[in-house]
């Protein structure tokens, strides 16, 4: 018995020595330093152990929510009673996850101490995109702007900007190639080929070996266009009527209102001169007008024409005469100064005439008179 109270007394002797001998630094510090050679699934968590006592354990611990415990999970570097920098392996993450990291280190009695919180987020399999908003928009064009965020778990092999007029554009729509790519960062591309007055959706795209990522997706709209027109040589001329001849050669957008020719005989023809209205029109293609109660022999001046809301567009001049009128008259203004012109002829001709039959009367009288007074 008094070996047992002998024994009991010199370890609470010893227990008591060490205790005042460490006094307040009876647990160890830990210390959580940045995370390195994050991966989509591992990462490496780095700390230091301060002032231990009997440490029997220290290491990482972490989780999604927040400040990680022992209760959640952790890697366990075995023990030591000095101080110590260490890097611990953390297995079997998630890609593409925010996760929240601390070192600790627990004493031999229980207690435990914590390190700050660190956060980190493993990449993820394929890249991170992101799309901005489009600038520089045109009636048939636009620049699109992207930015890759993240790599993925290899580097990328092909990115741009993808689009539709359907929504939730997708690289089986039509894209834009940037080619491959080695670094995260921003880009602008250009997108060609669209139509005016036209809403497009639009997403950046970037593809590694692991698979295609889309950024948000992003809506505008093309500028309108006037329609472009052409004018061609009048046919079927006349002396009062001549068919004009156009052909629209792009709608514009949007869809013209009206569409015709105009004419007069000054040059340069716009629809403050006589017009024909033919009505709105959906499509591009040839048309044509009998141009009527133009007056003979008169040079007029002719060009297509097309409106929209964003102007009217006006096709090339084109020039012809009329016919002029086999009686002489001059066409539909009421004035008949060809024929008038051919009746006064006539009638100083019948005058002329009669004059010189009547004269050649005289002459032949005298004539003959002188001649029977031989």
């Amino acid at each position: 018995m008094k070996i047992i109270l002998k024994s009991i007394s010199c370890c609470a002797t010893t227990l008591l020595f060490l205790l005042a001998f460490h006094g307040t630094a009876i647990a160890a510090t830990a210390i959580t330093q940045n995370v390195t050679n994050i991966s989509y699934n591992n990462a490496t968590g780095n700390g230091r152990v301060l002032n231990p006592f009997i440490v029997n354990a220290y290491g990482v611990c972490w989780n999604t929510t927040g400040a990680p415990t022992l209760g959640d999970n952790s890697t366990n570097e075995g023990a030591t009673n000095s101080n110590i920098n260490f890097s611990s392996e953390m297995f079997g993450l998630a890609p593409g996850t925010r996760y929240f990291v601390r070192a600790y280190a627990r004493e031999w009695w229980g207690a435990v101490s914590y390190g700050g919180v660190v956060e980190f987020t493993t990449t993820r399999f394929i890249p991170t995109v992101t799309t901005q908003s489009v600038t520089d928009i045109k009636s048939k064009s636009a620049l699109g702007h992207g930015t890759v965020v993240d790599l993925g778990l290899s580097n990328i092999t092909q990115h741009g900007i993808c689009w539709n007029s359907d929504g939730d554009p997708s690289i089986d729509d039509k894209k834009t190639e940037e080619g491959a790519l080695y670094e995260t960062g921003s880009f602008a591309t250009e997108i060609k080929g669209l139509k005016s007055n036209r809403t497009y959706f639009v997403r950046a795209y970037a593809t590694n070996p692991e698979g295609t990522a889309y950024g948000n997706e992003v809506v505008f709209t093309t500028s309108t266009s006037p329609p472009i027109v052409s004018t061609q040589d009048v046919e079927d001329i006349d002396s009062t009527n001549a068919m004009a001849n156009g052909t629209i050669e792009d709608i514009g957008a949007p869809d013209p209102t009206q569409y015709g020719f105009c004419w007069n005989t000054n040059g340069m023809p716009d629809l403050g001169d006589t017009i024909t209205e033919l009505g709105d029109v959906n499509q591009t293609g040839p048309f044509s007008y009998v141009m009527t109660e133009l007056l003979s022999d008169r040079i007029y001046y002719v060009r297509a024409y097309a409106t929209n809301t964003a102007g009217t567009s006006y096709g090339n001049e084109v020039s012809f005469r009329t016919v002029n009128n086999p009686d002489g008259s001059a066409g539909t203004d009421g004035n008949d100064y060809g024929f008038c012109f051919i009746e006064t002829l006539n009638t100083v001709n019948m005058v002329l005439m009669h004059g010189v039959i009547a004269f050649s009367g005289i002459v032949l009288a005298v004539i003959y008179f002188k001649r029977r007074r031989r």
